[in-house]
């Protein structure tokens, strides 16, 4: 995936000079008691949920640091703020990752959005 997504920003970097903003709104969701939790399925939800926002994030910061202005749009449910059951710690990583790109980046241009949907 990590090939996938360079490609994808590179494509978007030759095709348009520059990238302001990206939205991170990919996920997918599994629900069951951690004892019952198939390690495949976690794997796979923290390779879209989290992993995709990862490598896209540290992929277009050098482009909105060198045109000193860029937003990051990080997208998750209610339940990356606040847990529920079956719903374990792994929701918090995008609302962290964010929140981390956002004190990395406080002395530039750069500012982080965060959105928690439904």
């Amino acid at each position: 995936m990590p090939a996938t997504i360079r490609d994808m920003i590179e494509t978007t970097l030759r095709s348009f000079g520059r990238l302001d903003v990206l939205v991170n709104n990919a996920g997918i969701q599994h629900v069951a008691p951690l004892q019952e939790f198939p390690p495949e399925k976690w794997d796979a939800i923290l390779a879209i949920n989290l992993s995709s926002a990862f490598h896209t994030s540290r992929l277009v910061l050098p482009s909105m640091l060198d045109h000193k202005w860029g937003r990051i749009i990080n997208i998750a449910s209610a339940h990356g703020l606040v847990g529920s059951p079956f719903k374990s710690a792994r929701l918090g990583g995008l609302a962290r990752l964010g929140t981390a790109a956002g004190h990395d980046r406080r002395q530039t241009a750069f500012a982080r959005n965060q959105q928690a949907g439904q």
